[in-house]
């Protein structure tokens, strides 16, 4: 089952929960870091929209499908937009 993860501010891809434990689970965590997080180049101007495109061409050239998705503190907006349709949260 894949899970994708969207770790909060000052922290990355690199927040993990075990490898141990997820993969007893059968889970296949998939960690993003946002523009400018962790080792990702820092993109000025990016919307929410944006990043949920950027999530949408992932799950397709990795074969997610429709991956359950986590957000942790400042990430949890980003996982919000995911799920709700790709569309802004607020205008």
């Amino acid at each position: 089952m894949p899970v994708l993860l969207c770790p909060g501010a000052a922290t990355s891809r690199w927040l993990g929960f075990g490898a141990g434990v997820v993969e007893a689970l059968g889970v296949r965590l998939v960690a993003v870091d946002r523009p400018g997080l962790g080792a990702s180049t820092p993109a000025p101007g990016r919307t929410f929209s944006d990043f949920a495109g950027d999530i949408r061409q992932l799950c397709v050239l990795r074969g997610l499908g429709h991956p359950a998705v986590v957000g942790n503190s400042q990430g949890a907006p980003f996982a919000l937009v995911r799920r709700t349709g790709h569309q802004p949260l607020a205008r």
